[in-house]
């Protein structure tokens, strides 16, 4: 998308009255919003330092490189939000700023009640209680957060600290309760009912959390990450065609959104929607090229396809990035074993052995040494058959002892108690 100007409408809180002001920033000008930040602020003493920015689900203070590509991703099409301090500590609204030049206010007058009770006593308290969340003292960010709120107990901020808290130690209902808290003070944030839908999911009570997830998308539609939310509870849920929607909606308000387009080829294969899904995968890649998981996953989908020369491709290109990645030659050598070439499946799957893989890689390890067995058995090398099969059953006896009672590559050496005694 190519955009003059971006158009941003500030509702600033001032002395418990409201001014909405409106300023057009000339993308060609501006190449950060570091550098409109001055010119904004100065009818308001806005501190550059004090912005505050949120993608995804990350909200805390940037600034360096994040500052130096915003202006970028709203030309691209991205949206921003983004909270205003002034030098007296008086909080300005929270704003929506799009390329569509859509105005949302994101919290409502509840909002402001709200901030009725947030001191400067309670930022700081909040600020130890979030430093010491940065820290892993979680238990110490709650006491800090209880402390404030043993002063203003309907302060917003302290309550879905503790909640985000509980969370983290996976104390799932205790951290729904302090969000309901918070939404009952707030209830035209999005915010407090995502975190109560993600403490939901996390529980798999998946009806709750799409309960929660479409109330912050009827308050703020153009989340693209409440919608990627929506699409995996729908997905936990079995709702597969419900889960592409979300999904779609995701990648149609921002096309490079590539966890909603890797979601989406994931959930077109679970329907054998092959082309689907190796549609997604290909955004995926034209979004990032050196994107692994994506050619992975493009191979996989290329085959269940039936094209297994754009698979062997993808997984090609996979080694390229990283030849490291045991999976990738087992996938190759069993396409190469599916067209014929034995030898050459078994020259791609010695070549993996050969190398030093990373720790971790053992299932595929032992997967090699069987199909190099199961090869060399296709091919009536019985001796060699057996000696890749002795090292498969080392890395994983009951799972490979079964695989060979089972595979018709063996049949040939049914009869030989070498055989007989490996696999018993």
């Amino acid at each position: 998308m190519n955009l003059d100007e971006v158009k941003i409408l500030l509702h600033v809180l001032r002395n418990s009255r409201t001014e909405l002001v409106e300023y057009k920033i000339p993308v060609k000008k501006y190449a950060t919003l570091r550098e409109v930040l001055p010119e904004i602020g100065a009818p308001f003493d806005i501190l550059p330092e004090n912005v505050m920015l949120r993608a995804n689900e990350e909200e805390e203070v940037f600034s360096g490189d994040y500052l130096q590509m915003t202006i970028g991703q709203i030309a691209r099409g991205w949206g921003t939000s983004f909270q205003i301090y002034d030098r007296r500590d008086f909080a300005a609204d929270h704003y929506w700023i799009s390329p569509e030049y859509k105005f949302r206010p994101i919290w409502d007058e509840a909002y402001r009640k709200a901030l009725a009770t947030d001191s400067k006593e309670d930022r700081e308290g909040n600020k130890i209680a979030q430093e010491r969340m940065k820290k892993g003292d979680i238990e110490g960010a709650i006491e800090a957060y209880k402390r404030v709120l043993s002063i203003h107990p309907d302060n917003a901020n302290a309550l879905n600290g503790i909640g985000i808290a509980h969370a983290m130690m996976k104390d799932y209902p205790a951290a729904i309760k302090y969000y309901e808290q918070v939404i009952s003070l707030i209830p035209d944030d999005p915010s407090p009912w995502i975190n109560k839908g993600n403490a939901n999911l996390n529980q798999n009570r998946f009806e709750d959390a799409m309960t929660d997830y479409n109330r912050a998308i009827e308050l703020n539609p153009k989340d693209v990450d409440v919608w990627n939310s929506l699409g995996n509870a729908r997905f936990k849920a079995n709702d597969i065609r419900g889960a592409i929607e979300a999904y779609e909606k995701a990648t149609a308000l921002n096309a490079n959104f590539s966890i909603a387009w890797r979601n989406l080829a994931i959930a077109r294969n679970r329907l054998k929607d092959h082309a689907g899904a190796i549609e997604a995968c290909e955004k995926l890649i034209d979004i990032n090229p050196r994107d692994i998981d994506a050619w992975d996953m493009l191979g996989d989908a290329r085959k269940k396809a039936g094209d297994l020369g754009g698979a062997l491709a993808a997984y090609r290109r996979e080694l390229d990035l990283d030849s490291n990645i045991g999976w990738a030659y087992v996938n190759i050598a069993n396409i190469l074993g599916d067209q014929g070439d034995k030898a050459g499946a078994i020259a791609v799957l010695h070549q993996m052995l050969e190398k030093k893989l990373p720790a971790g890689q053992d299932d595929a390890i032992g997967v090699a040494h069987f199909n190099i067995a199961c090869f060399y058995a296709q091919l009536g090398k019985v001796r060699e058959a057996l000696e890749y099969l002795k090292q498969a059953i080392t890395k994983d006896p009951e799972k490979f002892k079964k695989y060979a009672q089972e595979d018709e590559s063996f049949t040939c050496m049914r009869d030989m108690q070498e055989f007989i005694d490996l696999i018993r």
